[in-house]
């Protein structure tokens, strides 16, 4: 089910050595950067097939595992060799507010996004599918939301590549009139999608993917408004 989530409290951290879940999240003023080093014992992969985690995370592996599998043959269904062939939890240092650095060989699973953070089964496939197709280039965490507006073009994305008849939201829409009315045009990207001929709504998802990798509009690339 669709969670709803409307942000939440900034992140503070003044130790020298980062371990444990913070290494994961680890987000900060860029002046500081420098000052901060990673522990290399908790950053140190641990894999179950193509899915990956960082050792201090690896108790979420079992059950991340056979998600992030299905979710990477759905992504190959839907974009044949442009698709990710792994998915690894996203560790990359960078400033506060700073885009992610997005890769088209891999789903980078943010545990700090507050729609993954909780998670499991059909419900974080799906979500893996909608990052692997649309990636969010502005991070999403509680302190930092600008991910936010990438979230109707991935439920669109999501929606199609596992075959829903009707379009799933990947989170509940909340009352304010914004977004309400981004939803309202994301169900009519969605509804003029559907009705065009079967290849050309893969292409569709073929530039929208591109689109995400390039941190430029999905939606446009979904209702044809832009070029590959």
């Amino acid at each position: 089910m669709p969670r709803a989530w409307s942000g939440g409290p900034g992140l503070g951290a003044d130790r020298s050595t980062l371990t444990g879940a913070a290494l994961a999240l680890l987000i900060l003023p860029a002046p500081a950067r420098g000052t901060y080093f990673v522990d290399k014992a908790a950053a140190t992969l641990v894999c179950d097939g193509p899915v990956c985690v960082t050792q201090a995370n690896r108790s979420r592996l079992p059950e991340l595992a056979p998600s992030g599998k299905e979710a990477l043959r759905v992504l190959h269904d839907a974009l044949g060799d442009k698709a990710p062939n792994s998915a690894r939890e996203d560790t990359e240092l960078r400033a506060l507010g700073h885009p992610r650095e997005l890769t088209g060989n891999v789903v980078l699973i943010d545990f700090g996004d507050p729609l993954i953070a909780h998670a499991a089964g059909a419900e974080l496939t799906r979500l893996l599918v909608a990052q692997g197709l649309a990636p969010n280039c502005a991070p999403r965490t509680p302190w930092e939301d600008g991910g936010q507006v990438d979230i109707p073009a991935q439920s669109i994305a999501a929606s199609w590549a596992l075959g829903n008849r009707q379009f799933e939201p990947l989170q509940v829409p909340d009352t304010y009139a914004y977004s309400q009315g981004a939803w309202a045009n994301a169900k009519a990207a969605w509804e003029k999608l559907t009705a065009l001929p079967p290849v050309e709504q893969r292409s569709r998802i073929a530039q929208t993917h591109a689109a995400a990798l390039s941190c430029k509009d999905e939606l446009a690339a979904l209702t044809g408004e832009t070029s590959p």
